[in-house]
């Protein structure tokens, strides 16, 4: 039997030999050990649940709101009871003989019918600018919606001289839900033709996101993930799809609603009673845009974002950089690459790039620019 003595005296041995080691042998592996995590279920954070479906139907919220429109207040079928863009005018509030640069301009836009009859809601889709040819000059003025059949176009004025309103109706209220409603109920009026070859045989069938059947072939693109789907053709495996290219277009529209999206009542210079403004010169708003921030990513935009003068973007957010020459663009684009996604007019910006630069100063390749439209 071990005595009490003997007992505490092999502890201290056992201790001491343990410190040895410790003290005097190489055991950094052991002090970066870190033990395994067990995979233990946790009960899930309700409260933080919540809060992210709450966030996520706000920022839904909010983008449905940017792409909101007023409908008018009953379906229209009656052609002449919808706005024509040349009965309707506009005036400007509060007239003066001058203005000052960094002032705004107000213009009351009022929309008739075809039988000269004002509106009573809003919806009418009205572009705005003020602009100077002479100079090469212009900027976009922010359109308001009374809802009543009236709008309020906001101008800046940034430039010294005189300028002229130009206001345009793209759409009537009527043409808009027209679009708005076909978005939503046909959503296949552009079609696809997709090509199949498979031994000696070939066919040439509808492709699109959907296509209506059960005899399908299903596709994703191994980039981007998207699916789209073909109708699969006969004694042809889906892998014999070859290409595709744009099919057509499919009419879902009768005639009233030809009548209101055609060219005569879209996209129409309105009548106006605004002769063209005086605008003195002030070196204070010329000091605010010299004193804007750099240029970068994510800054919010404003309305106007920026205005043309002399043919030259002078931007109203930061401090933007100008390249005249195409020397000055190849030292800020040397040693880049350019990776450009959008449709058909980020690709005209793309052959502007392509004829502004010399084709031997960038190589156009997978690796350095890529272009998808």
């Amino acid at each position: 039997m071990w005595t009490r003595k003997q007992l505490l005296l092999l502890f201290c041995c056992i201790g001491g030999i343990g410190g040895f080691f410790y003290r005097f042998l190489n055991m950094d592996y052991l002090d970066k050990y870190i033990p395994t995590t067990f995979n233990v279920f946790q009960q899930p954070n309700i409260n933080h649940y919540i809060e992210s479906v709450v966030q996520l139907n706000f920022s839904l919220f909010e983008l449905l709101k940017i792409i909101d429109w007023p409908e008018p207040p009953s379906a229209v079928n009656n052609f002449y009871f919808s706005t024509n863009p040349q009965n309707c005018d506009y005036r400007l509030l509060n007239p003066r003989d001058t203005y000052r640069v960094g002032e705004f301009l107000e213009v009351l836009i009022t929309a008739r019918d075809h039988k000269g009859q004002p509106k009573s809601y809003g919806g009418d889709f009205f572009q705005a600018k003020l602009h100077n040819t002479k100079v090469r000059a212009g900027v976009t003025g922010q359109v308001t919606d009374h809802g009543n059949g009236t709008y309020l176009a906001t101008f800046l004025l940034p430039w010294p001289g005189n300028a002229k309103v130009h206001i345009r109706l793209i759409h009537s209220s009527e043409a808009v839900d027209v679009l708005k409603r076909k978005r939503e109920s046909d959503p296949g009026k552009v079609y696809f033709s997709g090509y199949f070859h498979y031994n000696d045989s070939s066919a040439v069938v509808e492709c699109n996101l959907e296509v209506s059947g059960n005899d399908i072939c299903k596709y994703t693109d191994p980039v981007s993930g998207d699916t789209w789907q073909c109708v699969r053709p006969q004694k042809m495996p889906c892998s014999s799809l070859v290409f595709h290219s744009v099919g057509g277009y499919r009419k879902v529209t009768n005639a009233l609603e030809d009548s209101l999206l055609r060219r005569s009542v879209t996209d129409k210079t309105i009548p106006g009673s605004v002769p063209p403004i005086n605008i003195q010169s002030d070196q204070r708003f010329s000091g605010l845009i010299s004193k804007l921030p750099s240029c970068r990513p994510g800054q919010e935009s404003r309305q106007p974002s920026g205005f043309y003068y002399e043919d030259t973007w002078t931007s109203l957010l930061c401090q933007g950089r100008h390249f005249p020459e195409p020397s000055s663009a190849l030292n800020c684009l040397r040693g880049k690459d350019i990776h450009m996604f959008g449709d058909s007019t980020l690709r005209q910006w793309f052959e502007y790039l392509e004829r502004f630069i010399p084709s031997k100063s960038f190589t156009l390749c997978a690796v350095n620019v890529i272009v998808m439209v």
